[in-house]
């Protein structure tokens, strides 16, 4: 999240464009690289940018990138993430996760230098981060509305709401409960909102399968308490471009 990076030393602007105009930033990636790509390939980038990749390391990925030359408004973005990253320890060492990312980090033999260690060390932090903020909305609709979760998707919840559910609360009413829900657990502000998604007939089956599970088979709530086991299991995997 962009405010756990809001450092005063930084020149956060080209951060700060990127949150703002996301969609403007995605556009231009897909018509100012030379060799071209697709949406969901800018997408991919600027991700891996914000969790401390490299344009070098993101077209190690896509052999048709070989020599790609990077766009300048990319290099102005990948630069104030270097020197977020340089200084990332100097505020964040009180900041609750962050010392367990460090560690999860130094287990990574890949990190043979202090910058893939500091690059690492941010990108297990900001998952740990999002996957509180996530934790806690799922919490939040379970615990407060009742409703089942179906699916996580990257930073997306999906959930089934029913024609009961509806006709009781509005939308607004749930995304602001959300919000405030998440913002006294975590101490962040996320401004969720909502899309209205049919279930695509390929995973039809899979929710039939999961509904009829007998109560005891089924996922116990995901609480914030837990989230920290299962998140560093996964940021294990740092990406082989965290390291320049």
């Amino acid at each position: 999240p962009f405010q756990c990076l809001d450092l005063p030393t930084v020149d956060l602007t080209p951060l700060r464009s990127y949150v703002e105009n996301r969609e403007l930033y995605i556009e231009r990636i897909c018509c100012e690289l030379e060799k071209g790509c697709d949406r969901q390939v800018a997408k991919a980038l600027m991700l891996r940018l914000c969790f401390g990749g490299t344009f070098h390391g993101f077209c190690l990925d896509y052999p048709t990138w070989k020599n790609e030359r990077i766009p300048t408004f990319i290099d102005k973005f990948q630069r104030c993430m270097g020197k977020i990253i340089s200084v990332a320890h100097l505020y964040f060492d009180n900041f609750v996760g962050f010392s367990s990312a460090q560690t999860a980090a130094a287990t990574n033999p890949k990190n043979v230098t202090d910058d893939s260690l500091q690059r690492s060390t941010l990108s297990i932090f900001l998952q740990d981060v999002e996957a509180k903020c996530m934790a806690s909305t799922m919490r939040c609709l379970q615990e407060t509305f009742g409703l089942t979760v179906r699916g996580l998707i990257h930073d997306g919840i999906l959930v089934e709401k029913d024609d009961a559910f509806k006709r009781v609360m509005s939308d607004a009413m749930v995304l602001s409960t959300v919000n405030q829900y998440v913002e006294d657990l975590t101490g962040l502000s996320v401004d969720f909102t909502q899309k209205n998604k049919e279930v695509p007939p390929s995973l039809t089956a899979w929710y039939e399968c999961l509904t009829s599970l007998p109560p005891a088979a089924t996922a116990s709530p995901l609480t914030v308490a837990n989230v920290p086991e299962t998140v560093n299991q996964v940021s294990q995997q740092v990406p082989e471009d965290a390291q320049p």
